[in-house]
């Protein structure tokens, strides 16, 4: 792989040395899933402060992590991230009869990855808090994604049976979409965890903690 200009790497370096020691370990938790997981809403990087990671066989999803608004991660970040907005169309019938305005956070550029991942991050004393291994990342999204569909398993299927008794005839032009709920993370959870564990290396290897099933 060819090397980043060597003023790109100062740039990328300014950046997280300007961010707060408080807000450290929640921002390389951002980083490390929109590197790994390719994009993500506002709300569902909101979701992903909440792990406490602390210990990595007792991964825990504590609520009151989250930051008041989704959108503080974005300031925080805003020279690493991305934010591109569309419009999402409910159709019926081949008509579309209304839209909604929505948000995709990703990475702002390759090079961001390739910085973050480097060795050259990794042997900065600095900002190694920073620094991200593949391995160990998937498998640590992988764990929170797993604790995160089982904690909220139930509670998803009750909002969508509400949805669903509220909404009625209207249902199959708006249907119920879980990442705009209460619990966004929960649909790429589901479907993403198993992923990121295999990715890790093979579920066979991976040593996976027994989850306390309270939320912090």
């Amino acid at each position: 792989m060819v090397s980043l200009p060597r003023t790109l790497d100062a740039t990328y370096e300014r950046i997280l040395s300007a961010i707060d020691e408080e807000n450290r370990r929640q921002i390389a938790g951002v980083l490390e899933f929109l590197a790994f997981s390719g994009g993500a809403t506002p709300d569902q990087l909101s979701e992903v402060v909440c792990f406490n990671l602390d210990d990595p066989n007792n991964v825990k999803f504590e609520r009151d992590r989250r930051p008041l608004s989704p959108h503080w991660i974005l300031e925080v970040c805003s020279a690493l991230i991305q934010v591109k907005h569309y419009q999402w169309p409910y159709v019926s019938q081949g008509e579309v009869m209304s839209t909604a305005d929505r948000e995709t956070v990703t990475l702002s550029h390759f090079s961001v990855k390739e910085f973050l991942t480097s060795d050259r991050l990794r042997n900065n004393s600095n900002l190694s808090d920073f620094y991200l291994d593949a391995k160990t990342a998937h498998k640590r999204i992988g764990l929170c994604c797993e604790l995160y569909a089982s904690l909220f398993k139930d509670a998803m299927e009750e909002l969508e049976a509400e949805y669903n008794k509220v909404t009625g005839g209207w249902l199959s032009i708006y249907p119920f979409e879980p990442e705009h709920s209460s619990l966004p993370l929960y649909p790429y959870a589901k479907r993403s965890a198993t992923e990121h564990l295999r990715k890790a290396e093979s579920l066979a290897l991976v040593i996976r903690p027994r989850f306390p099933q309270m939320l912090g």
